[in-house]
């Protein structure tokens, strides 16, 4: 199983962009056909789309907005990746060692 990371679906969004390209040919390439997001990943993504719908000044934005925020619900999550659950336990384990460090899992 290959995780892709929120960068990742930003980049599969536009297929015309040449990053876009490479990455579809690499993932084309790829010894391991099995393709996966977590859930963390999809949950940013819906916030950004989200957001730009919320912010948006009037109904023709929104629009276009909602657009996109349903490209990721119906093309890009269940053609192209799986959702990987959330897992508590290693959430957990990461916070319990990264006690006093600054830096924070989740």
């Amino acid at each position: 199983m290959i995780l892709l990371d929120t960068d990742h679906l930003s980049v599969l969004k536009y297929d015309e962009h040449p990053r876009c390209r490479a990455l579809r040919e690499r993932m084309g390439r790829s010894q391991d056909p099995f393709f996966a997001t977590t859930i963390i990943a999809a949950e940013e993504q819906m916030r950004g789309w989200l957001a730009k719908i919320h912010g948006a000044k009037d109904a023709e934005k929104q629009v276009a907005w909602y657009d996109q925020l349903a490209w990721l619900i119906l093309r890009s999550l269940p053609l192209h990746v799986s959702t990987t659950p959330y897992c508590y336990r290693a959430t957990s384990a990461i916070s319990a060692a990264c006690r006093g460090c600054a830096l924070r899992a989740g």
